[in-house]
């Protein structure tokens, strides 16, 4: 879904749309997690990992924004003003920022599958030919392979 919320520099410390973020963002972990729980699996086994795709007012560049580790009010703003300074090089200052919207990943952890062995080499296979090809240092002969699909 779409939301609208802001956060304004003249409101330090405040984030009025802090209720509505928390209600749908809620909203959609339990949609998440009833899916996976229907699948057979457990809620204390579902990962929970929440994100909110935030912009500066009068811009197109939206930035998806990791639930932040810090619980205070203003952690959303902070962490999405950081990226934006960290990725454009400079803020917006004094700029209201919006909320696009908000997204929910839920996974259950599982074991990570042994890499395949990889085959043993068969060596190098034999050329069908011969020609010449153009590169930097000028006209080369090249081997030439035949590939056959079986």
């Amino acid at each position: 879904g779409k939301g609208e919320g802001g956060e304004s520099e003249e409101e330090e410390g405040k984030d009025p749309s802090r209720a509505n973020r928390e209600e749908r963002l809620a909203h959609l972990v339990e949609k998440a997690s009833k899916a996976l729980v229907e699948q057979g699996y457990t809620r204390d086994e579902i990962v929970i990992e929440k994100f909110v795709n935030m912009r500066y007012q009068g811009t197109d560049n939206a930035i998806m924004i990791h639930e932040p580790s810090a619980t205070d009010a203003s952690a959303y703003g902070d962490a999405f003003r950081a990226h934006y300074q960290r990725e454009f090089g400079f803020e917006l200052e004094g700029r209201d920022i919006l909320v696009d919207d908000y997204r929910v990943r839920a996974v259950v952890p599982g074991a990570v599958p042994h890499p395949c062995e990889t085959a043993p080499p068969i060596g190098v296979p034999p050329a069908a030919g011969a020609t010449r090809a153009y590169f930097e240092t000028g006209w080369e002969e090249v081997p030439v392979y035949k590939f056959e699909v079986s």
